[in-house]
């Protein structure tokens, strides 16, 4: 324990006077803050695209109107078994509008009436195209259905928010991990570490305990001054903020041991480490929703673990749906990445020196 407390506070030191380090860590996502928050603070609601919408066919002489249906909202409908599963999906946030079609009645069921309805005099068009006059006595109706994402509208600002809160844990651990190992490295401490009494696992340990700290600390420092500066107003689960935070910071603590393992000069990693980064602040949907990407980036970006850390975010924060299962699925994915990377890679890290 005497040895680990320590290492906390030599890892403390080691952060503040690494000052590339200090930078991406909490200077770096501020300032995407401040830019970021200036230009979107007036920005509308992000509404989702494309359109996405289930259907329910009563009469099987009517499923010839679902090629049309997809053809007009340029989307694929998914079947479902019943009304009450279409409105609970409609609620839960995966569709944009649930489509009823029977002998008797024809319904459309949006959740945003200023988006559905162009979708709606759609769907009416298709009607009037498939009836003929002697059908015409049918209800043609639509029906707004109480909707939100998470527990709030979605507005473009917070949307950043949560993606700097994203990055910044990004830049902690990965930039943080490639110092230790890759820089720390070269310097010789991994080596004056071997000769010690100390394991390596505690050094590994307190290394991620420290940056553990300086992520939350990062994470909180955002919220506390886009609220104080932009007055955003989240819904925040702390407990689960927290969880996100953690599990988020220890998978890119791994992934910048990984980086620092394959590319064993500090430069070398150092460039490597920011080009991922670019790419993930462009392409994994932190900024802006990947429903703006072309398809094959739609792919890359739902590769990307930042994707993930930015959507349990806004779990966290109210800004998204997400069932228990997925987000527990989340967290704990991103956790065993991180843990594993960080013992492998600092296992054969460590090793390496002994040589």
């Amino acid at each position: 324990m005497r040895a680990f407390r320590s290492l906390t506070i030599a890892s403390f030191k080691m952060f503040f006077r690494d000052k590339l380090t200090l930078f991406f860590s909490i200077g770096f996502p501020f300032l995407f803050l401040l830019i970021f928050g200036f230009v979107f603070q007036d920005e509308g609601s992000v509404s989702p695209s494309p359109y996405r919408y289930a259907y329910l066919v009563q009469n099987g002489e009517l499923e010839v109107w679902i090629p049309e249906l997809d053809k007009v909202f340029k989307s694929k409908g998914m079947p479902v078994s019943s009304v009450e599963e279409g409105l609970q999906k409609l609620r839960g946030g995966t569709l944009d509008a649930f489509i009823y079609l029977s002998d008797s009645e024809k319904r459309f069921y949006g959740r945003d009436g200023s988006r559905d309805q162009p979708y709606y005099s759609a769907f009416v068009e298709v009607a009037n195209k498939m009836l003929s006059t002697e059908d015409e006595k049918f209800l043609i109706a639509m029906e707004n259905v109480e909707y939100r994402l998470g527990e709030q509208e979605v507005t473009s600002l917070d949307y950043t928010v949560t993606g700097v809160i994203a990055i910044s844990l990004l830049t902690t651990g990965m930039f943080s991990a490639i110092s230790i190992f890759s820089v720390q490295k070269k310097e010789g401490t991994l080596r004056r570490i071997q000769v010690t009494p100390v394991p390596g696992s505690i050094f590994v340990l307190s290394m991620a305990s420290t940056r553990l700290i300086v992520g939350l600390f990062s994470t909180f420092v955002i919220l506390f001054f886009s609220r104080l500066i932009f007055h955003t107003n989240y819904q925040i689960r702390w407990i689960l903020l927290t969880i996100t935070s953690t599990s988020g910071l220890i998978s890119m603590l791994g992934l910048g041991t990984v980086i620092s393992f394959i590319f064993n000069k500090p430069v070398a990693a150092q460039t490597a480490g920011s080009l991922i980064m670019t790419v993930m602040m462009f392409f994994s949907g932190v900024y802006f929703p990947l429903d703006f990407l072309p398809n094959f980036l739609k792919v890359l970006g739902r590769a990307l673990p930042t994707y993930y850390v930015a959507l349990a975010v806004r779990y966290s924060v109210g800004l998204e749906f997400l069932s228990k299962i997925g987000y527990t699925t989340i967290v704990l994915s991103l956790a065993t990445f991180g843990i594993l990377a960080l013992t492998f890679a600092g296992y054969f890290s460590f090793k390496s020196e002994i040589r």
